[in-house]
């Protein structure tokens, strides 16, 4: 079974969520370590930025080099909640659009991941647009268009960039925005689903912290605080600067009787 469910009138289901995707022996789910609401601490993981930034040293004229380190800092200001990151991201992506204007696929989707990430959805759209022209057949693109259409509201738009997302890779990614997408279309029961699926097919630990995050959010906005706590302490097992999952795990901790958050979209 592939992701290529619908209902319709074209939303994107989950009549079974266990089934969304059929993954592969290299996809195979990854133990986490979980011991009751926490998961056992792992090996901080590697540097990607500061790998990008090196391998850009040595290859100053490799615009492939450069747009590596623009995707590296967007993940890291994402993670990290420091929109500082956003600024290096700009200038590497720069220059590797100065060395290579033309065909340069990875610098056009950072691009729109720099977007999205500053919140100018429409500027995302366009870069998500142009990269999914230039190569229809890879998916990076796709996540870019799925976010930004979410973002400004064109949810037709936003679950035809996550099916075809899902249909090209359906890896742990993939399913954190059918997620969203559930989500949107109030289908909050589905998107926890997916969010454990993705959970179960996330492999860095940046990408299990990110997942158990979302897990926690969602907990959270339906005022089922104590599993939200876990996930949020499973997020900083996987990764210690998880800002957003330690804001989440603060919150979880306030006085447990006050009012719940109003059900919104999905934190920045």
């Amino acid at each position: 079974m592939t992701g290529r469910q619908w209902l319709g009138g074209g939303l994107l289901v989950l009549a079974c969520a266990a089934g969304l995707v059929a993954f592969s022996p290299e996809r195979a789910v990854r133990p986490i370590g979980v011991v009751g609401p926490v998961a056992v601490p792992v090996p901080p993981p590697p540097d990607r930025l500061a790998a990008a930034r090196e391998d850009a040293r040595r290859r100053p004229e490799d615009a492939a080099a450069w747009a590596e380190v623009g995707l590296a800092a967007v993940e890291q200001a994402r993670t990290s909640l420091d929109a500082g990151g956003l600024d290096l991201a700009e200038r590497a992506l720069a220059r590797s659009l100065e060395l290579k204007p033309e065909a340069n696929y990875a610098a056009v989707v950072g691009s729109g991941a720099l977007a999205n990430a500053r919140h100018e959805f429409g500027a995302a759209r366009e870069h998500g647009l142009r990269a999914t022209a230039m190569a229809p057949e890879r998916a990076a693109a796709y996540a870019v268009l799925a976010d930004a259409e979410l973002e400004l509201g064109d949810y037709p738009a936003a679950t035809a960039a996550t099916q075809r997302l899902l249909d090209l890779a359906p890896t742990a990614a993939a399913l954190v925005r059918a997620a969203q997408d559930l989500q949107a279309h109030g289908r909050r029961a589905e998107a926890q689903l997916a969010l454990e699926r993705a959970l179960e097919a996330a492999g860095p630990a940046g990408e299990r912290a990110f997942c158990a995050r979302r897990l926690g959010d969602l907990a959270w906005e339906d005022g089922r605080l104590t599993e939200a706590d876990g996930r949020y302490r499973e997020a900083l097992a996987a990764r210690t600067d998880d800002a957003a999952a330690a804001f989440g795990l603060a919150r979880t901790a306030a006085p447990r009787g006050g009012r719940r958050r109003r059900r919104g979209g999905w934190p920045n």
